[in-house]
């Protein structure tokens, strides 16, 4: 891993304490942040993009991308802040993208529509 791109994108800056992250959200088997469950369970064993819209992903509860405004130093301590994490569908995370719930709440942004079926 080069150094340039630890620097663009913080969540690769400590990556084997978000491998750990990750592996400790999948153990606990918990229901998407974002939806609640509402499109049903993750799908933690499958491959984490657009072809199994409700596999596993690690969601930044507060966006990295906005760390000043959560009270961050760095980009890299939001990404390594183990209480912004959650486990999320792929499909809720992308429609979040750099929002937080609230937001998605009060706004236009709508939460996905998914079905649990075979891909």
């Amino acid at each position: 891993m080069t150094g340039k791109r630890s620097k663009t994108n913080p969540r690769h800056a400590n990556g084997n304490l978000r491998r750990k992250y990750r592996a400790r959200l999948k153990a606990q088997g918990g229901p998407c942040g974002i939806c609640g469950g509402r499109l049903g369970p993750i799908h933690y064993d499958e491959p984490s993009d657009a072809a199994h819209p409700l596999s596993f992903v690690v969601d930044d509860i507060r966006p990295i991308s906005r760390f000043r405004e959560f009270g961050y130093e760095s980009r890299e301590a939001a990404a390594q802040d183990w209480g912004n994490l959650q486990a999320a569908h792929y499909c809720c995370n992308a429609a979040k993208s750099n929002h937080t719930i609230g937001e998605m709440r009060r706004g236009s942004r709508c939460f996905p529509a998914a079905s649990d079926g075979d891909w």
